[in-house]
């Protein structure tokens, strides 16, 4: 029986062109692979992990789940990525480790992140999610810290479906995951089913014109517990780790990554070049859009603008059959209300709530052609008012 998941790691090894110390882990979601890092780290009650204010549901749940608070800091307005001046005031004696978030595919300011953890004993975890090949001064970003992470679900660079790597040099991590993951659940051959049906078809229904229609669909089902998906609604309302969570990836899902992985180049060379095509739309058009600083090397997940109402420019986009995406609904999307549940405080990042406000974000994916250029273009004519001339500092 041909071994899938060893295949699939030696494939992402091979990427990133790994040396023989590091070790690669494979979890059913992303957020399960931070969840093993946070354990592996010992990372417990009381314990406090520091993230930016801008960020998905699923980060502070990972924490939560350990008993562990998530410390909140604002964003940069130029970057979306956490303020590092703003660190420094928010550790304390409880504090463990650093989350250094790569947002919508720009890597944070990693120099300065080590040095941060380094003068004050702490952990650097880097939450690659969205950025599966970005660089940081030409190097793959998250190798050289104590663990990185990444998401390798739908909506993301490359896709296994849902699906969570780890990849760590660091040997106590790669001797508590090996512990840690004999105790961990397998999917089950339905869940295994599920993953292959939708693999079919995502491929042959899911485009920009049939985006919202489906998302619907798909994120009732998800929510319903119908069918394997990224989310589940006990994940959104209250902290508790649901009894499936801590499962490692399947067959079809390391099948799937083994395929992928392999066009991830030609992916992120496609979506640099839909970027600088978007660029070109936007400024044409005098509207401000978040550029990507010239020592980076970006995924390019989304293109993001600022909108008037987001509300209204979301159902403008799909009573035109028009893809726009969400993100983030808020500074731990998508959670807009009871947001003390997670830790966190109303106002207390001013910057990342004005954003989430205001913020939306276009596809880059391998769908995007000049057809979706000119329906975008003439959606643009049509609604010029509604979108920001300037960024919001």
């Amino acid at each position: 029986m041909i071994d899938f998941i060893h295949l699939y790691k030696n494939e992402i090894k091979n990427y990133f062109n790994l040396s023989k110390e590091y070790e690669v882990f494979l979890y059913w979601k992303g957020r399960v692979a931070l969840f093993a890092i946070l354990k592996s780290l010992g990372i417990k009650d009381g314990d406090e992990i520091i993230i930016p204010a801008f960020t998905c549901v699923v980060v502070p749940n990972a924490i939560l789940y350990c008993g562990a608070r998530p410390i909140y800091v604002d964003i940069n307005p130029n970057t979306l990525n956490i303020d590092v001046d703003k660190i420094q005031e928010k550790i304390t004696a409880r504090t463990k480790a650093i989350i250094a978030q790569n947002t919508f595919g720009l890597p944070p300011e990693l120099t300065r992140l080590k040095k941060i953890v380094k003068e004050n004993n702490l952990f650097l975890i880097d939450d690659n999610a969205h950025g599966v090949g970005s660089k940081y001064d030409d190097y793959f970003t998250g190798l050289d810290n104590e663990a990185s992470f990444y998401s390798t679900q739908w909506n993301k660079v490359y896709s296994t479906g849902i699906g969570g790597v780890v990849i760590t040099k660091n040997k106590e991590i790669i001797r508590s995951l090996d512990d840690l993951d004999k105790s961990a659940l397998v999917p089950s051959s339905l869940e295994e089913c599920q993953i292959k049906l939708q693999f079919i078809l995502n491929e042959k229904l899911l485009n920009p014109s049939t985006y919202f229609y489906l998302l619907k669909i798909y994120r009732f089902l998800t929510m319903k517990k119908i069918i394997s998906g990224s989310n589940q609604a006990d994940e959104f309302s209250e902290i508790v780790m649901p009894k499936d969570y801590f499962k490692l990836m399947g067959k079809e899902q390391a099948k799937k990554g083994i395929v992928e992985i392999k066009k991830l180049d030609k992916n992120i060379f496609h979506r640099n070049n839909i970027y600088k095509k978007y660029i070109e739309l936007f400024e044409a058009f005098g509207i401000y859009c978040f550029r990507i600083p010239d020592n980076y090397f970006s995924t390019c997940l989304k293109f993001l603008v600022l909108v008037k109402s987001k509300e209204k420019i979301l159902q403008l986009a799909e009573n035109n059959n028009l893809e726009i995406a969400d993100w983030f609904l808020s500074p731990i999307h998508p959670i807009k209300n009871d947001l003390h549940k997670w830790n966190y405080e109303s106002s207390s990042n001013p910057i990342a709530e004005k954003i989430s406000e205001h913020i939306v974000g276009l596809p880059t994916h391998n769908k995007i052609d000049e057809k979706y250029f000119e329906r975008l273009n003439l959606f643009i004519r049509n609604n010029r008012d509604e979108f920001l001339n300037e960024k919001i500092a």
